[in-house]
């Protein structure tokens, strides 16, 4: 036995041992990925398949054998010597193995591949029908799972020559009628094989519906949905045939057209007429009653288009049968269902006449008050368990689909008829049945948006009925006070005298802790939607602010509360906003003075932290207060700057780095809170950060210079200030260039947080002075800096880097650029390619490609040459015809791309 061979079974018994060692699992499994790639692999492969069913670990070399195999067709296929040869030995196997379907699955694929990329399907094809008789029924499901992946081959080796492919669906096209035939007999037998081929065909081929509808297929999936075990695979294929007819209306044959109206109609009546027993034999089984509502919802998204074909009555009946399915509570199914809808207002918004919109509403009213009471009474309430993580999940499910299918609901139902049963269901469960009233100002709350430029008695009655409400439940209290702040514009607009009224109940909750996040949020809401309407209230409003506000360095990061405590402080200033300057000035320095006094004094770290918090807070809600330049004055004469310095200083000798974050956030904030004066004040904190960078080499003080140039692009916009473009190109490319002098010798990965800063940094710069950028001396540092780091990225910091380069290259089409891409070219695109292939998200690899395309459409000739060499000589285990279309001059730079995509495609799939 060789030795390859020997490695390779000692691996498969680490891998299946019973007693496994993680780490020899690992290397066990990185030896088999690594293996797969070799020419040794060929050999190994047919000694695993044809494995004696008596040694050890039998089942898992069939099994490896297979994964090794399919492997080496798809992405080796340049290795193979004699494809008549191998696709002989895939056909043995497969009829030895043919009932074992996690082996098979791997061999058919491998078959598939074989004939895609040898062109040869015309001529396996009767090869496989002679070595699989349908005489003996045992080989009905390995001809299903065979041509299944061939299906699937014409869409998932987009690898393989195109012209291939484009024969092979041909091909395929010509076959349709047979293997459908084949697909419809065999479901007698195998019904769910049947099922799963047909799903494979549908989705990857252009089948007409003239072969669909006289192959009988929709009476093949009507049959299935019937049989509990078939629902998921019927209801997949029900919405794959749905999509091919939605889809049918949109081309020109009349015949084509007339066929779909024929199955939409025979579909309706069918459902309508059998939904119901369907949905009784699911006995209560939730995901079994849920593959039966998937399989209903599918034909909703076809009426519409066919409406104007269709029974008016079995329309209506439709959604009299779907009001049924919202009385039993699912996520998946209210899901599906909230789709459905979307779908039908979409259609009554944007493309039904006014005659027909007012026809279809008129006549779908009485049911869908009943589908938006079903959803409240049924869908809408929390059900409290003790599982927090389930209970915050389905709070934000409520959110995004309860809320959706609310606000659909007003585009059918008159908004009295809604706002009715939201107050009738409301009042009538209270106290008693308070998770359904919570659920009915949820709904209430859903319409805030709606309903703001709606004037309705009704509206404020049920506020005023909230806000008397008296409660203890914490579920209830939350949704309440969140629905009063939704209605703040509502409010000004529409009943301005309850504004005060309104404010009231939500401070009276402000001081429950559980409470404080609705509170706070509603009060900013409040204070942003009726700030003029407390006006005459600022006395009032500053008071009770005043009672929270000296709570707030206790309560500060305790349960995750200090963003609400911004959100009042932000709410506070939108209406303090709104007074004379004197008053603003007035509570400034009630408010902001204690804070620095304080923090001057001797203090734990803990109260330090927050202080700093809150103080942030201030600087970065106070900027709408509009100080101006009274604002620098403002803060010398409390000291506030010296405090934060010392403070800074206090934080490095203590090397305090958490501290120090929070200071550095605290001036970043100070940049905008000091309006005009940031141009004298750059100045002065520009030296002392380069000082603190220095005792640092802290990411959270290089993320400074970006806030700064922020704050001094905002003068400029403002004053037209030449300063503050002058400030931005004199002190930050000496800092950037002290700061890469250190991080580019210090080991790899140590600083990566601190080149992501610098790197956004580049991209402010970039984006807001292209042009004085090009004339500065970062014109020359910045590809080198770029190629010095990207080897040594994470995911975030690749992905900042590539951004830069984009709007580097996007800005920048200068004689430096082009110079540097022909006699660096080859090294950048080297880098790109080899890193990009780290990471697993799919963003990082469009970057890649977005910025190399970018470079393809500026000079296509060039970079078609650079890439070429670059995978000739990195890649060169990438199919023969990947390479050679990486050389063509004459691609569109659409082509270019789809060439990067496969090629990441491949290079993941081989990894």
């Amino acid at each position: 036995m060789s030795q390859p061979v020997e490695d390779v079974l000692k691996a498969i018994s680490v891998l299946y041992s019973p007693q496994q060692i993680p780490e020899e699992t690992t290397k066990a499994d990185q030896y088999l990925q690594e293996f797969m790639k070799t020419k040794e692999a060929w050999q190994v492969i047919p000694l695993l398949l044809t494995s004696e069913p008596s040694v050890a670990f039998y089942q898992q070399r069939i099994y490896y054998g297979a994964i090794i195999l399919k492997k080496k067709v798809c992405y080796n296929f340049k290795e193979i010597e004699n494809f008549d040869e191998l696709f002989k030995f895939i056909l043995k196997c497969l009829s030895v193995y043919k009932n074992q379907k996690m082996i098979t699955s791997h061999l058919a694929q491998s078959l598939a591949a074989l004939c895609v990329q040898s062109n040869s399907w015309n001529d396996y094809f009767p090869l496989i029908i002679q070595n699989f008789p349908i005489t003996d029924t045992s080989n009905i499901p390995v001809l299903l799972l065979m041509f299944s992946s061939i299906a699937e081959a014409n869409k998932k080796l987009p690898f393989a020559k195109k012209e291939y492919l484009y024969s092979l669906h041909d091909n395929l096209i010509h076959t349709s009628p047979t293997i459908l035939d084949f697909i419809q007999r065999s479901f007698v037998l195998f019904p769910g094989n049947a099922l799963d081929c047909f799903n494979s065909w549908i989705q990857n081929l252009d089948i007409s519906i003239s072969l669909l509808n006289q192959c009988q297929i929709i009476q093949m999936i009507f049959e299935g949905i019937k049989q509990k075990n078939l629902r998921e695979r019927s209801s997949d294929s029900f919405y794959y045939f749905m999509k091919k007819i939605r889809s049918i209306n949109e081309k020109t044959t009349d015949e084509e057209v007339g066929i779909c109206i024929n199955i939409v109609q025979y579909v309706l009546k069918q459902l309508i007429t059998n939904i119901s027993s369907i949905v009784q034999t699911t006995q209560g089984d939730i995901e079994d009653f849920e593959w039966v509502s998937d399989f209903y919802c599918s034909l909703g998204f076809v009426l519409t288009t066919y409406i104007d074909k269709i029974d008016s009555n079995q329309f209506i009946m439709y959604y009299r049968l779907l009001d049924q399915f919202t009385c039993i509570r699912s996520i998946r199914n209210i899901t599906r269902i909230t789709d459905v809808v979307v779908d039908l207002t979409d259609f009554l918004n944007e493309t039904a006449h006014e005659s027909m919109r007012e026809k279809i509403c008129f006549a779908l009213t009485e049911t869908f008050v009943s589908m938006f009471e079903h959803v409240l009474r049924v869908q809408t309430p929390l059900i409290d368990n003790g599982d927090q993580e389930e209970l915050l999940d389905f709070i934000d499910f409520r959110k995004d689909v309860i809320s959706e299918f609310v606000r659909r609901s007003c585009d059918i139902v008159p908004c009295p008829l809604l706002l009715d049963t939201i107050s009738s269901i409301c009042v009538s469960t209270i106290p008693n049945q308070l998770d359904i009233a919570e659920a009915s100002l949820f709904c209430f709350r859903s319409l805030a948006r709606v309903l703001s430029e709606y004037k309705s008695e009704m509206v404020l009655s049920i506020l005023q009925s909230i806000v008397k409400i008296e409660s203890t439940n914490l579920h209830f209290l939350h949704t309440s006070v969140f629905c009063v702040g939704r209605y703040c514009d509502w409010i000004h607009n529409y009943a301005p005298t309850f504004a005060p009224t309104a404010l009231q109940y939500i401070l009276k909750y402000i001081n429950i802790p559980e409470l404080i996040e609705p509170v706070a949020i509603s009060f900013e809401n409040m204070c942003d939607g009726c700030a003029v309407d407390f006006i005459p209230l600022i006395d009032v409003i500053s008071q009770t602010f005043s009672s929270v506000y000296q709570q707030m360095p206790q309560s500060w990061k305790v349960g995750g509360v200090n963003g609400s405590f911004s959100s009042l402080i932000n709410g506070y200033c939108l209406v303090l906003e709104k007074q004379p300057f004197e008053i603003k000035l007035k509570y400034i320095e009630t408010f902001i003075p204690p804070l620095v006094k304080s923090l001057s004094q001797p203090i734990s770290p803990e109260l330090m932290t927050a202080l700093i918090g809150i103080l942030t807070s201030w600087f970065d809600s106070g900027v709408k207060l509009n100080l101006q330049n009274i604002t620098i004055s403002f803060l010398q004469k409390y000291d506030v700057i010296p405090t934060l310095f010392r403070l800074m200083e206090f934080a490095i000798q203590n090397k305090n780095e958490s501290l120090i974050e929070d200071i550095a956030s605290c001036i970043r904030y100070l940049f905008f809170f000091i309006g005009p004066s940031i141009v004298d004040f750059t100045q002065t904190i520009s030296t002392q950060m380069v000082q603190w960078w220095q005792n640092t080499h802290l990411a959270s003080i290089v993320k400074m210079y970006s806030f700064l140039i922020r704050a001094l692009k905002r003068e400029d916009d403002r004053s037209h200030n030449p300063l503050c473009k002058n400030y931005c190109f004199t002190f930050i490319p000496p800092v950037l260039d002290t700061i890469f002098q250190f991080v580019l010798v210090q080991p790899k990965s140590s600083y990566t947080d601190v080149i992501t800063e610098c790197f956004i940094i580049i991209s402010q710069l970039l984006d807001k002075y292209p042009l004085e950028f090009s004339d500065s001396v970062l014109q020359q540092r910045f590809i080198p800096w770029s190629l010095n780091v990207l080897d040594t990225m994470s995911g975030e910091t690749f992905g900042t880097v590539v951004d830069s380069m984009i709007l580097f290259f996007h800005s920048n089409r200068s004689s430096y650029s082009n110079t540097y891409l022909q006699n660096e070219g080859e090294t950048l695109i080297r880098s790109l390619l080899s890193n990009a292939r780290k990471f697993t998200t799919k963003t990082k690899r469009e970057k890649v490609i977005d910025l190399m395309s970018l470079l393809y459409e500026q000079n296509p000739e060039l970079i078609s040459h650079k890439t070429s060499l670059v995978i000739q000589n990195e890649y060169n285990f990438l199919p023969i015809e990947i390479i050679n279309s990486f050389a063509s001059i004459k691609m569109k730079k659409t082509d270019y791309q789809y060439l990067l995509d496969d090629f990441f495609y491949i290079c993941r799939e081989t990894a």
